[in-house]
């Protein structure tokens, strides 16, 4: 077992507190984070978590708390004082944590994995046996050591991405993002849906490489956008599909492709750009976006699973290009995202004036926000967005402060793809897609994927080649997957 070597921050925030560190057992550097959020302890790293509260914690360390606050400044001093070792690793299960209270008693901890987490492949950065007698010298040093070594490991598996195969000949791309959907079912089908210029939904096994079904004139004109819900109030796959041109939405049942639901001329002004699905209190919602090139735009409008208007957020005159949902755990809140003409906007859905916008994150007037991501993964919140001024912007989510600007070479750009916490993908107007370093704003890797400018990007995780890239460019350019050659 070897010990730990620890960097630490507080962000100041009083409801949640965390500090991170570094372990390291044969050869390999794991970073952990311990945090306190509202009443709960919790030792976590990219695939491994747990969580304990006050009379949890008295259990293993045997120290009796009042107080959660307490407890949190025990843990972190046990890490700080090299007092917890990696005791074993089991793959894929679990990680076992040493910790020691005194000469006599030591108490383990086991981390359980999460299977939620993709992120698996940066967890773990080997080094080698000359590098630890340096790392062990001092925090900072330690630090920017490891972010080097980090930067060196993920930059060499970005850089060695390369085409796998193409999909679809005949595949339809608007301007919009989310022109198809990757999603494993709950049958476990790990499924593309994508759309073609006979209108058709088409839905293609990426396990077996061959498509499954096709619901052909799926709408009475080209599907502009297509997303994935899981529903797991009725435990089914879901559907959603938008037709810019004639207005309509359309749910589809993925187990049987049954139409569900059709809501005909969505709005009387305009074009629809983009919709989502939303669970409020068990219900689900769908709602809509408003484009119009002469600004002269609908409210954005919520309907229930029977088709029926139910509200709307004011926002007339404001076209909408991009609309999105963020639920955020700690907070337990929905949080509606819109791309717009000028900005960029979230609302508080679960707010009791649903018209109150919780940030506007804007910028001068710098031209339409074509994609909009969060990342969650570390301990601030970040909104990143694209614009057609070529740049990402990135953003506090909760506080609405601009955090970084990356100049992505005067691009247009279009759909993001968050690779993981530091790098995202983006899809640009030259024909090119671009691996963009988050915190530091630099271009890692450029490479020419299609014909056309590049509109979507997404990851997913293939269970042959590990995590992969699927793209689709502009009008007839078909769906292209990238993987690691690796």
């Amino acid at each position: 077992m070897d010990k730990i070597f620890k960097y630490e921050y507080d962000n100041g925030i009083s409801s949640y507190e965390n500090q991170e560190f570094y372990l390291i057992k044969d050869n390999i550097i794991y970073k952990f984070s311990v945090q306190r959020i509202e009443n709960e302890l919790e030792i976590k790293n990219n695939n491994y978590v747990t969580k304990f509260n006050i009379n949890d914690f008295s259990k293993i360390t045997k120290i009796k708390i009042e107080n959660i606050n307490k407890g949190y400044k025990i843990l972190t001093k046990l890490f700080q004082e090299n007092k917890v070792m990696i005791k074993s690793i089991i793959i894929n299960k679990e990680i076992i944590l040493k910790i020691t209270m005194n000469e006599k008693e030591e108490k383990d901890i086991k981390l359980s994995y999460n299977y939620e987490c993709q992120d698996y492949v940066l967890n773990e950065i080997k080094i080698l046996k000359t590098d630890i007698n340096n790392l062990k010298q001092e925090n900072n040093k330690l630090r920017n050591q490891i972010q080097e070594l980090s930067k060196s490991h993920e930059n060499k598996y970005i850089k060695d991405i390369h085409l796998l195969s193409t999909i679809g000949y005949d595949s339809y791309c608007s301007t919009f993002d989310n022109t198809f959907t990757v999603f494993n079912s709950i049958d476990n089908i790990l499924y593309l849906i994508y759309s073609n210029y006979n209108k058709s939904i088409i839905s293609y096994d990426l396990n077996h490489q061959k498509i499954i079904n096709e619901i052909r004139s799926a709408h009475n004109k080209n599907i502009s956008n297509l997303k994935h819900y899981l529903d797991k109030i009725n435990n089914r796959d879901l559907i959603l599909s938008i037709s810019f041109n004639d207005n309509n939405i359309k749910l589809w049942d993925v187990k049987n492709w049954n139409n569900i639901l059709n809501i005909i001329n969505v709005n009387s002004i305009g074009f629809l750009a983009s919709a989502c699905l939303i669970n409020e209190n068990n219900q689900i919602h769908i709602i809509t976006s408003n484009y119009n090139e002469e600004d002269n735009c609908e409210a954005i409008k919520v309907f229930d699973l029977k088709g029926n208007k139910i509200k709307e957020l004011n926002c007339s005159n404001e076209s909408t290009f991009f609309i999105d949902v963020y639920y955020d755990k700690l907070l337990k809140k929905n949080f509606i995202l819109t791309g717009n003409e000028n900005y960029v906007k979230s609302y508080d859905y679960n707010s009791n004036n649903i018209n109150k916008i919780y940030h506007r994150y804007y910028e001068n007037n710098n031209g339409s926000h074509k994609s909009v991501i969060i990342n969650d993964k570390q301990e601030i919140i970040k909104l990143i967005e694209s614009c057609i001024d070529g740049n990402i912007r990135v953003w506090n989510f909760h506080s609405g402060l601009l955090l970084n600007k990356i100049n992505v070479n005067y691009n247009w750009l279009y759909g993001l793809c968050l690779w993981n916490s530091n790098y995202i993908y983006v899809g640009c107007n030259d024909k090119t897609i671009k691996a963009v370093e988050i915190n530091n704003g630099l271009i890692s890797k450029s490479f020419v994927a299609h014909n056309s400018k590049v509109i979507t990007i997404k990851k997913f995780i293939h269970p042959k080649y590990g995590e992969c890239l699927i793209s689709q460019g502009f009008i007839n350019d078909q769906i292209k997957i990238w993987i690691n050659k690796k």
